[in-house]
């Protein structure tokens, strides 16, 4: 199975790696827990679609409202279900610490058909439809959070960024798959019939279907159940997952090294309780690691959406019509080639570049990309006569886009995710995570809500130029402030942010191999670094984060 998967293998940690934990049931289980992401992408991808239906503008009266009242209303449909991901977002701490990373993708896949139901049995209700479009929201929040983190959890270093990114590589299928359900309906069902709408408002539920019917077969996360301090079922999942068994040396490792991290009270009985907003402030507080690993990822979040990605997927068919393409059905089928040039692109991604060139050079590729792309598309915006026939500088902007969708793919749209969910160690990943996609959701309301009233008031032009700078300014942030995380362990992410926030990015970071050593007290192996076991006092701030765990 390791010989398969080709680049998808970062070969200098797979040669330490036993062959039978790169397998299928592995990647069967990411694939399911990839869904979570199908959640959000398909829901973003064919609203823009649905909105402009025939019958659905007939449906809703959208025809009785002015310019103005309109793109308020179609504001508020296309971003409730980003303001509903706040919420999830934020609850998807509790569960996922108290119920569990799999309980917690129940929860979410039950938000999007509750949500998905009330929208299609809908006969012309606005805010039945909004209130659907905030549920289907709630269950996108929790998957966005619990997603790349169960994913991140159960990988092995040596493929955990191609596996992790499997959940953004189901975003852009949902995107794609809702761009291409709207034009076979639009092509195959009749303007005067609803079910031209209804049908991909169903198809939007095929995510839920598949987490509910898929979730039985994972296991819950060995590093949820160290947390709770139940090794003897962490020890079970991860002979299920490696399919290794128990007494394996591979596998004691990997249980042994989460348990050296496991908080303890003065007695040396570990604590399961969930860490206090308190004791998280007093650890940022404290340990400067950890700090900046959070204004990092908080940072990340924001030039996510500020890239452009998630507005250009909502107002796909407005944008193209901007362009000077004309016609719903065309700007449908341009709509999702945009869509499958995403998909290839986060195949090739995940398949053969992150693991091997790493986070870095990925991201500043594909990022330069975009930006070129949207500083065009902005400067075509700004002179061009789109009242007219879509001329060749009109073809080169519909071009722009599909090469920003390649771009994308391979930065913004998918090194936040993968940041955010690998960086933090175990007892806090879940509140960080839950906190800072709960940003990215804020942002993104704000953005697609505002959208529409942004290009009446910058013209159409002013959103790209925006985007442009942004993303430029993100991009030099991240290549002064962004180390090198491919093939690190999770638990000791914090030898790549030991320095000042202009020299992570840069500077080449003295990371110690792991090594077995023998912890006397607890009388196991575990991992730790080579360089702190011999010169601990050298580390005052892994030291310093250790006592506030412990606390």
């Amino acid at each position: 199975m390791a010989g398969a998967v080709g680049g998808l293998v970062n070969k200098k940690l797979m040669a330490n790696t036993p062959k039978e934990v790169i397998n299928w049931r592995l990647f069967a289980m990411a694939l399911i827990l990839s869904f979570a992401g199908g959640l959000h992408g398909y829901n973003t991808a064919n609203i823009s679609g649905v909105l402009s239906m025939t019958d659905f503008v007939k449906t809703f009266g959208f025809e009785h409202y002015t310019t103005t009242e309109l793109a308020n209303i179609k504001g508020w449909i296309t971003s409730v279900l980003v303001l509903g991901g706040c919420f999830g977002t934020l609850s998807a701490q509790f569960s996922s610490e108290w119920l569990g990373r799999r309980a917690s993708l129940f929860i979410a896949a039950a938000g999007l058909l509750i949500g998905s139901i009330l929208q299609v049995a809908n006969h012309g209700s606005v805010g039945q439809f909004i209130a659907g479009r905030a549920i289907a929201g709630v269950g996108c929040g929790f998957g966005t959070v619990v997603g790349p983190m169960y994913i991140s959890e159960i990988a092995p270093a040596a493929i955990r960024g191609g596996l992790a990114s499997m959940f953004n590589m189901n975003i852009m299928t949902g995107v794609c798959l809702g761009y291409w359900i709207n034009y076979g309906s639009i092509v195959n069902i009749a303007d005067t019939n609803p079910w031209q709408w209804r049908v991909p408002l169903i198809v939007q539920m095929l995510p839920g279907v598949i987490l509910f019917v898929g979730l039985p077969f994972v296991p819950e996360s060995p590093r949820w159940y160290v947390l709770k301090n139940r090794v003897d079922e962490a020890t079970k999942a991860y002979t299920r997952i490696t399919t290794l068994p128990a007494d394996h040396p591979y596998v004691q490792k990997e249980i042994d090294a989460l348990l050296v991290h496991v908080p303890r009270d003065e007695t040396g009985k570990p604590v399961t309780d969930v860490m206090s907003y308190k004791d998280l402030g007093l650890l940022l507080y404290r340990d400067r690691t950890m700090l900046r690993r959070v204004v990092i990822a908080f940072l990340f979040q924001v030039f996510f959406n500020f890239s452009g990605g998630n507005s250009i997927t909502y107002y796909q068919s407005n944008i193209l019509t901007s362009i000077g393409l004309k016609g719903q059905r065309t700007a449908a089928l341009f709509s999702s080639i945009y869509g499958f040039a995403k998909v290839v692109s986060i195949i090739i991604y995940a398949g053969f570049l992150v693991d091997r060139f790493g986070r870095r050079v990925t991201l500043m590729t594909g990022a330069s990309i975009d930006i070129a792309c949207l500083i065009y598309i902005a400067a075509y915006l700004g002179v061009a006569d789109t009242s007219k026939s879509t001329g060749v500088a009109g073809w080169f902007a519909v071009v722009a886009l599909c090469l920003f969708a390649i771009g994308y793919a391979m930065s913004w749209g998918t090194i936040p995710f993968g940041i955010t969910a690998e960086v933090f160690p175990n007892r806090v990943r879940g509140k960080l995570m839950s906190m800072l996609f709960c940003v990215q959701y804020c942002v993104n309301f704000g953005l697609s809500r505002g959208f529409p009233n942004m290009v009446i008031t910058m013209h159409s032009w002013g959103p790209f130029a925006l985007f442009a700078i942004v993303t430029t300014l993100g991009t030099v942030y991240a290549f002064f402030a962004l180390p090198e995380t491919k093939g690190q362990n999770i638990e000791l992410m914090d030898q790549l942010f030991d320095r000042s926030w202009y020299l992570n990015g840069v500077v080449k970071h003295n990371t110690v191999p792991v090594a077995h050593v023998v912890d006397e007290e607890l009388g196991t192996h575990f991992e730790q670094d080579e360089k702190a076991v011999e010169e601990n006092v050298e580390y005052p701030e892994r030291k310093q984060n250790t006592a506030i765990l412990n606390k």
